[in-house]
């Protein structure tokens, strides 16, 4: 879940934020109407209503939007902007949108569940023209060296364990077979801890204004610049924007609030200049995300292959084979107290009962379930947040 500083460090982060505007001062039209989804505090959804927008609609889920009628009111387009914290499935407009304005990336546009939520949108929210702040993304990838490839995350674990093993010397855990299975996986970096031993290359690109694909692929082929040591992938994106207006995130562009991301290889391979790098790059939703694989192949400069190496991050993720048999379509929930409990839950809700009389119900049918007013509470709230919000907590 994003907090206010999240929020703040997109709006900080120069290029984004002056490509974004530049985009929707060529596109918005006096009359239109704009859906922006993602709208986080609105910061865009007030430069949409500046740049002549007759209204727009701000989706967002998180308590950020909260913000966003103060915001609006502040520079006189209060009346021009409807914030609603909803998922942007759960809602419907009045009037079909003219413009769609949103950033759902994450440190790739490849992100969760972004497809169905743009699927969705043209489908439902958008006049068949309707113009697009977003365009397209680039997707692209260089060979790297990497100096330093540490996440924030890394970091907070490795001071972690340093405590731990502070903490407990006389008898430490042996990590080594989890750690193993975590570096399998790709990692969110810092654009300046990359090292591309060549030009990046372009593997993929996507059309924002048509279905994403479920299954994302390419290969390239680069040729290496300089001498060095090849350890693992970098990866980006290069955004094109409605109005000739452009982005990347990759290291010539410098820091960005999407970093970077890192793919490792296994093993370690010496390049010299000549040497050419074959990468092949898939990306494959799973119904909640992506899984990624990446495939390398080295050859010298004679054509000569001298190491190849195929990597997934499909170890790194926790998906428990129990979790995922519970979730295969043959699967056969049982009927167990949680089942039963959260039916009771939901045929209490009517439009009338509050929470706290809800919850009251509940509580009284299962009380070993919930053996205080408080838990059955926070049960209800919690459960139906899930629903209505599109909480996640």
């Amino acid at each position: 879940m994003y907090e206010l500083s999240d929020y703040l460090a997109m709006v900080d982060d120069p290029r984004r934020t002056s490509a974004y505007i530049a985009a929707l001062r060529a596109t918005v039209r006096p009359g239109d109407h704009v859906l922006e989804l993602g709208t986080g505090f609105g910061f865009f959804a007030v430069h949409a209503a500046l740049a002549g927008a007759a209204h727009v609609w701000a989706i967002e889920p998180n308590d950020a939007v909260a913000l966003g009628p103060a915001l609006a009111a502040q520079h006189g387009v209060g009346d021009r902007i409807t914030f609603l914290q909803r998922r942007a499935e759960q809602i419907t407009l009045p009037n079909l949108a003219d413009v769609l304005l949103e950033d759902l990336r994450g440190v790739f546009p490849l992100m969760g569940a972004r497809s169905g939520i743009l699927a969705d949108a043209r489908a439902r929210l958008l006049r068949t023209d309707a113009r697009h702040i977003a365009l397209r993304d680039h997707l692209v990838i260089a060979p790297c060296a990497a100096a330093h490839v540490t996440s924030a995350r890394e970091t907070a674990h490795d001071a972690s364990n340093d405590a731990s093993h502070h903490a407990s010397h006389h008898a430490p855990l042996d990590l080594t077979t989890i750690r193993a299975r975590a570096a399998q996986g790709w990692q969110r970096v810092r654009a300046s801890a990359l090292r591309p031993l060549a030009a990046s290359a372009r593997w993929a690109t996507l059309e924002l204004t048509a279905a994403i694909p479920t299954d994302v692929r390419g290969t390239v082929q680069v040729t290496v610049t300089q001498d060095g040591a090849l350890q693992g992938l970098g990866g980006w994106f290069d955004a094109e924007l409605a109005g000739g207006a452009s982005f990347g995130s990759g290291p010539e562009a410098g820091a960005s609030v999407y970093d970077c991301a890192w793919f490792p290889l296994e093993r370690t391979v010496p390049v010299r200049v000549g040497d050419g790098i074959a990468i092949a790059m898939r990306a494959t939703h799973d119904g909640s995300d992506y899984v990624w694989r990446w495939e390398v192949t080295v050859s010298s400069a004679t054509g000569d292959v001298r190491d190849r190496q195929v990597a997934t991050d499909l170890g790194a993720r926790l998906l428990a084979p129990e979790r995922l048999a519970r979730r295969a379509s043959t699967a056969v929930p049982p009927r167990d107290d949680a089942v039963h409990a959260l039916a009771a839950l939901l045929a209490q809700v009517d439009g009338a009962r509050s929470l706290g009389e809800i919850a009251h119900t509940v509580r009284a049918a299962f009380p070993r379930r919930f053996p205080t007013e408080r838990e059955a509470l926070d049960f209800a709230a919690r459960e139906l947040a899930r629903l209505v919000e599109g909480d996640p907590a």
